[in-house]
């Protein structure tokens, strides 16, 4: 019986992955680790340009020193790898916005699967998933916009449907009438399905600013903004938020105003 083969062969994709300066850095490390000296290059595409170099420092320097890189603080693609093919030990990270692939070849199983392991471990830290599906926070996101339409139909309905509603009856002769209208939903009653349609919404808020938090993320030239929730949103996104916000009060406001004007004496 022939013993086993201790080559392999690896091919791991990940996810939704936020890749800052440090966590580049520490890719590099982990992707070199086994490897001699100057074995690994760096590489970008910008539009039709492509850049080459033997370190990350020196790749950053070279796009920002070209008058046709364009905006050099934001990066699409990134690309650390063996530089010899024929290596008896190939790595290949290839990182772009949505999904960042490992690939590890190697006569030596051990250091291929420790490497893996490494780099999966950190790439997971980092939001990486395996496969596309939605993230907790836009399921969660998709679950609060449906309920916040359940109970602002049903608000509405309350509002200015259900105090005229009349229904047919049959009297004695088979004659049939219309009942006296429902009248007014109790303000009680009300007031319980604002809340649940604010409620909702506010959920809805709340995993929005989770989901644009954490999205997917490349940053060759500075690390990624750490913190809670908030802190971590760019400006532009916390001014959308404060509008939204202001937005949502104001629908409020305009529902609680129609159903005082329907409701007054």
């Amino acid at each position: 019986m022939s013993a086993p083969s201790s080559h392999a062969n690896l091919n791991e994709k990940y996810y939704g992955c936020r890749l800052g300066r440090t966590q580049l850095d520490k890719i590099v490390d982990i992707a070199s680790d086994g490897l001699p000296p100057g074995a690994l290059k760096f590489s970008t595409r910008r539009d039709t340009y492509h850049f080459e170099a033997d370190t990350l420092t020196d790749l950053v320097t070279a796009v920002q020193a070209s008058p046709d890189s364009g905006a050099t603080d934001q990066w699409s693609n990134l690309a650390i790898e063996t530089a010899d093919p024929q290596a008896p030990q190939r790595v290949a990270v290839l990182i772009d916005t949505d999904r960042t692939e490992v690939q590890l070849i190697s006569s030596n199983s051990t250091w291929a699967y420790g490497q893996q392991a490494r780099l999966e471990r950190l790439l997971k830290k980092q939001a990486g998933a395996h496969d596309e599906r939605r993230s907790p926070a836009e399921k969660k996101l998709r679950g609060a916009l449906w309920g916040a339409m359940v109970w602002l139909g049903i608000l509405l309905y309350a509002i200015f449907e259900a105090p005229e509603y009349q229904e047919e009856v049959t009297i004695a002769g088979g004659k049939k009438v219309l009942t006296e209208p429902a009248g007014q939903v109790p303000t009680s009653a009300l007031v319980f399905l604002l809340f649940l349609f604010l409620w909702c919404v506010a959920g809805a808020f709340r995993q929005f600013l989770r989901l644009r938090a954490s999205r997917p993320s490349l940053v060759v030239t500075a690390d990624l903004p750490t913190g809670n929730t908030w802190q971590r949103l760019p400006m532009a996104d916390k001014l959308a938020a404060l509008g939204l916000a202001v937005a949502v009060l104001a629908m409020a406001g305009t529902l609680a105003s129609a159903a005082a004007d329907v409701f007054k004496p």
